[in-house]
C-alpha cells in the first residue's frame, strides 16, 4: 500500500517527505504504515511552516521551521511540543500533540505533530460569526480568559523550569543577540538605541508564570457557532517562564488601531471589541495581579517585534522565508523604529 495519494503535491513533498514521514509514524505509534497525505499549507503566520496531514482516518498539523540557514534559537519546533505536552490536561486551550521528532533526517529538519482542531482563523478574515458586536466582545473576554489560564498554571508541577536571570534582563540580552546575527544589522539603528533605554529602566521582576511570548488574536483558534470563543492557542516557538505583565502588553499592542496589515487585528476596531484598557481590567478582575508600568512593556514590546521582523525580513533576503509576504518588513521595521523613537524621545 503506498504512503501518498496520486494527486499529492511535489511542493508539500520537498517540506515533509511522505514516505519517510508515514514509516517513521508507524515506528513511533506501533501501527502499520498507514497511507500519509500531505493535504496543503497554512497560508498564515511568516515565521515557521504549517501543514495538514492526513494519517489513516486522523487529521493532524505538522509544524515545522522553513528550509535554510536560521538564527540560534530561532523557529524552535521542539520547545512548542515540550510546552503542549506539558499543558496537555491543564484548563489551557492547546491542541493535542502527538509527537516529537529531532531527528533531520526524516524531513530534513525537526518537525512535531499535533492534532488539528476545526474552527475559525481571524487571519482569514472577520467571519459572518463575529458580525455582531456581541459576539466580539465575547472573544475579547474569551481571549483574555485564555491569557489568564496560562498563566495560572503551576508550571513546576509540569516538568518545567525556570531559567532563574530576570525574564526581562534575559529578554533583552537575547533579542540583542539575534539582531547582531541578523544580515541586515545596522540597517536599522534605533533599535540598539532602545535597547538602551530599555536596560536602563527595566522594572522589578515579576512572580514568574508561563508566557506565551506571542499571544494574539493571529494565533487563536476560534469557535465557529455560538458562543465565540478560544478554541485553541497556537505558536508556543517562544514560550519560556518569565514576565505574565510583558505577554499582556505584548498582546494589546496596537489594540484597536486600523488599519493593520493583519487581517487578525481588525476584529478590535471594530463596534462590540473592547478597548484596551477593559482588555487590561478584565485581567486585573480574573487575575488579581496589577498591569503597571505600561509604557515600558509596550516600548519592550515594540522592540522586540521590531527585532523579530527584521530577522524575517533578512530571511527573505536570504530565500528563506516561510511565506513571501514578509518582503513588506523592508519599509514596516524602519517605519515601526521611527514611531518608538519618538515615544520614548531618543530621536
Amino acid at each position: 500500500m503506498g504512503t501518498t495519494s496520486d494527486s499529492q503535491s511535489p511542493e508539500l513533498a520537498e517540506l515533509a517527505n511522505p514516505e519517510r514521514l508515514a514509516s517513521y509514524i508507524a515506528s513511533r505509534l506501533g501501527t502499520p504504515v498507514y497511507p500519509l497525505e500531505l493535504e496543503g499549507q497554512a497560508k498564515s503566520g511568516s515565521s515557521n511552516i504549517t501543514l495538514f496531514v492526513r494519517w489513516h482516518d486522523e487529521r493532524w498539523v505538522l509544524r515545522r521551521p522553513p528550509s535554510g540557514p536560521l538564527l540560534p534559537t530561532s523557529h524552535d519546533m521542539l520547545r512548542e511540543f515540550k510546552f503542549l505536552k506539558a499543558l496537555e490536561g491543564t484548563n489551557v486551550r492547546v491542541p493535542v500533540p502527538i509527537l516529537a521528532c529531532d531527528d533531520a533526517s526524516i524531513i530534513g529538519t525537526p518537525f512535531y505533530l499535533m492534532k488539528r482542531v476545526d474552527g475559525v482563523l481571524l487571519q482569514d478574515g472577520q467571519p459572518p460569526e463575529l458580525q455582531t458586536p456581541a459576539a466580539r466582545a465575547a472573544v475579547c473576554e474569551s481571549a483574555i480568559d485564555a491569557l489568564a489560564a496560562i498563566h495560572a498554571v503551576d508550571w513546576s508541577s509540569r516538568g518545567l523550569t525556570d531559567r532563574g536571570e530576570p525574564y526581562i534582563q534575559r529578554q533583552i540580552r537575547r533579542w540583542s543577540r539575534q539582531l547582531e546575527l541578523t544580515a541586515t544589522r545596522g540597517r536599522v539603528a534605533g533599535l540598539e538605541k532602545v535597547a538602551g533605554w530599555l536596560a536602563e529602566r527595566m522594572p522589578p521582576p515579576a512572580s514568574p508564570t508561563i508566557v506565551h511570548g506571542d499571544f494574539g488574536l493571529h494565533n487563536m483558534i476560534l469557535s465557529a457557532s455560538p458562543p465565540p470563543r478560544v478554541l485553541a492557542v497556537l505558536d508556543w516557538e517562544m514560550a519560556t517562564i518569565g514576565d505574565p505583565i510583558a505577554d499582556v502588553i505584548w498582546f494589546l499592542r496596537g489594540w484597536g488601531v486600523w488599519p493593520s496589515r493583519n487581517p487578525a487585528n481588525e476584529l478590535p476596531s471594530l463596534p462590540g471589541a473592547l478597548s484596551e484598557d477593559e482588555m487590561v481590567a478584565r485581567y486585573e478582575a480574573v487575575t488579581g495581579r496589577q498591569v503597571e508600568d505600561r509604557l515600558f512593556y509596550e516600548v519592550f514590546s515594540s522592540w522586540k517585534g521590531a527585532v523579530i521582523l527584521e530577522g524575517l525580513y533578512a530571511s527573505y533576503l536570504e530565500g528563506n522565508a516561510a511565506n513571501e509576504s514578509v518582503a513588506r518588513f523592508e519599509y514596516e521595521v524602519p517605519e515601526a523604529v521611527a514611531n518608538l523613537l519618538e515615544l520614548v524621545s531618543l530621536n
